[in-house]
């Protein structure tokens, strides 16, 4: 199951809406669209934080934009072609963009999930102990082969202590300065560099440094923003003070 929720349609989820994600599971997964206008209320963020379905924020210029929506309902259409359900949470109709499995519905409802796969019957007790006996000598064979097969080792001599690079010092939210800061984030440099202003506005919108900051950095980085987040979270507050320079 795959459900797309836009962000303007966030702010008003009745109980049953509510009761179909927290019933989604880790096989699924949630996607948010937003633009940078949108807000979402924080329970709605815990909400979303605390889903067993993988949840990925996904930002817009602006979701009014009917050409630009409706390019990226095409490839999403393409992306989840193979999925059974793709649910979009909306007040629009993208049926000329979206493929057969995709539906545009006001409310989720009871979110119903198929298995593909018959359950199968439990095999009898003593069945499986009928099979551990038989395998069980040929397993302590196969054991007792690869012990003397295998070659005896030298004792490994102690490896040296890898030196820790030092941090510099974060004088601003530039991708220079974050990366001099944290060097794990150079794999991130050019997107730093390149989402900038939208990294400083994610900074002043967020609250605290677990739900919301998460959240908002997901909208930027998307996949990426998990990362980004473990490595500077814990200078939530000192981030905060510099985006306000």
């Amino acid at each position: 199951m795959v459900i797309i929720a836009e962000a303007n349609m966030l702010q008003n989820l009745d109980e049953s809406d509510k009761k179909a994600l927290t019933g989604l599971s880790a096989s699924d997964r949630v996607i948010v669209l937003s633009d940078v206008k949108s807000s979402v209320p924080v329970e709605t963020m815990q909400l979303f934080m605390g889903l067993r379905a993988k949840t990925e924020f996904v930002q817009l210029p602006d979701l009014k934009q009917s050409f630009g929506v409706g390019y990226k309902y095409g490839e999403f259409a393409s992306r989840f072609v193979k999925e059974k359900q793709v649910k979009i949470l909306t007040n629009n109709d993208y049926s000329a963009v979206i493929s057969s499995n995709m539906v545009c519905v006001k409310t989720l409802g009871a979110v119903k999930r198929t298995s593909t796969k018959k359950a199968e019957k439990p095999a009898p007790v003593k069945a499986v102990k009928e099979v551990v006996k038989k395998a069980a000598p040929k397993e302590r064979a196969s054991a007792t082969k690869k012990e003397k097969a295998a070659p005896v080792k030298k004792e490994d001599k102690p490896e040296p202590e890898k030196k820790v690079p030092r941090r510099g010092k974060l004088k601003d939210l530039s991708a220079a300065s974050l990366i001099a800061n944290y060097p794990a984030l150079k794999p991130y440099e050019k997107k730093l560099t390149n989402l900038h202003d939208l990294f400083v506005s994610a900074v002043k919108k967020s609250t605290d440094p677990n739900v919301s900051f998460k959240m908002q950095l997901q909208m930027v980085f998307s996949d990426d923003a998990e990362d980004i987040w473990k490595v500077i979270k814990k200078d939530f507050a000192k981030l905060k003070m510099l985006a306000d320079l």
